[in-house]
Formats: structure tokens, sequence, C-alpha cells
């Protein structure tokens, strides 16, 4: 008789204990999907930004992302928050995701492109401005991939968002505004970010001034 081989034995079994992890139920799974793909590849996502998204409460929200985190589905830094590859597996094999039609979804309206100073890198322009407010915009997180880096704003009803995509030495403002006034908003917010980074940088010189078209307005 050939011994039992105890390495295998302990893949096998997390092998299964794998396939049987059951998908998370109520506010646990609610939270799971907004980290799932919610905000560009492999972004993160605050905790006032997911409270802001979801409208939890804080301690729900707070008692929900320590089980997520405990059943190791979502990984925490220091401020944030992302979906593990693990809960990205988890998440595929649940079968009640809704599946949203690529004809629903608002596209990024551009507000404002500049050129940013030669010597500044996206980790030190990311530094500047995460977690920083700009009128009623509050931070809500920040992605990286192969495309550059995203930053992302909401208000406090998560109506309105704002990204700042960092890439090829330019920086672009977009908003998803839908009516006239979020779109002002949006504006506005957009010169606040790009006067936080010329004053951040002002001791290398001169940022050009940007470029914008306000008149790109969605209606209701």
């Amino acid at each position: 008789m050939e011994p039992l081989d105890l390495g295998a034995t302990k893949d096998l079994f997390l092998i299964q204990q794998e396939e049987t992890m059951e998908v998370p139920s109520g506010n646990d799974l609610v939270v799971l999907e907004a980290l799932d793909g919610s905000f560009e590849d492999a972004g993160s996502i605050s905790f006032q930004g997911i409270k802001r998204k979801l409208g939890l409460h804080q301690e729900t929200l707070s008692r929900s992302l320590r089980r997520l985190e405990r059943d190791g589905l979502i990984d925490k830094s220091d401020h944030d928050y992302r979906i593990s590859k693990r809960g990205t597996e988890i998440l595929s094999r649940n079968k009640t995701k809704t599946a949203h039609s690529v004809r629903d979804a608002i596209l990024p309206i551009p507000i404002l492109r500049t050129i940013l100073p030669p010597d500044a890198t996206e980790l030190e322009l990311e530094r500047a401005l995460s977690h920083k407010w700009f009128g009623t915009l509050r931070w809500y997180g920040s992605s990286h991939n192969e495309d550059g880096t995203v930053l992302a704003w909401t208000t406090d009803d998560g109506k309105l968002r704002l990204s700042a995509r960092i890439s090829d030495g330019y920086l672009a403002v977009e908003s998803q505004a839908t009516t006239k006034e979020s779109m002002d908003t949006a504006i506005r917010a957009a010169y606040e970010i790009f006067d936080h980074i010329s004053k951040a940088f002002k001791h290398r010189g001169m940022v050009p001034a940007p470029e914008s078209d306000s008149s790109l307005y969605r209606a209701a």
C-alpha cells in the first residue's frame, strides 16, 4: 500500500474548499459587486466612495468589508479597497449578476485636457490629487492599468462622477454629467483640479493653459 501524499491531499482540500465557497449574500454581495468592475480595471475605491455609491450605513458597510476581507474576497490598502482574484472568481460563478446593456451606459464627456510638466510622474500626480475634495465632489477611488492612471470623484448622492486620466504626459478630465446643472458642477471641479496641479508644480515652470469645451453637454 502506497503512503498517503499529504501534500496532494492538502491541495485537493484547498481546491474543494474553493469550489464550495458560497457567493456572499445580502449587503456583502452588494458591496462585492460594487467593487467588481464598477470603476475601471483593477480599480480601488475608498470607504467613503463605496458608502456614497451604495448609500449604506457606515457600521453596516464596515461589517461587510470586514467579512469580505476575512474571506479573502477583497484586499485592503491604507485607505482603499479592491476586489481580490478570489472575489472575482467567486462572482464569475454567480449567475444572478445583472448584465447591463452597452446602449444604457453613459459615455464620459471630455471637459479639459492639458500637457503635464515633462518631469511630473503619474505617482506624483496621484499623491497630489488623491483623497482631495473639489467643490461638491468627494474622493471616490483610483485605477491603474496599461493605459495610465485614473482618479475619480463623486458627489455625496453618487449622481455625478468626475474622472481624471493621467497618461502619456497628458491629463484629461472627463465627466458623466447628464444635466446642465451637473455639467456646470463638473466643469468647475475640473478647473479646481487643474488649479491644484498648477500650484503643486509651479516650482517646475508654467503649466500650459488647459483646452476645454463647455458646450459638450448631454441633455437629461
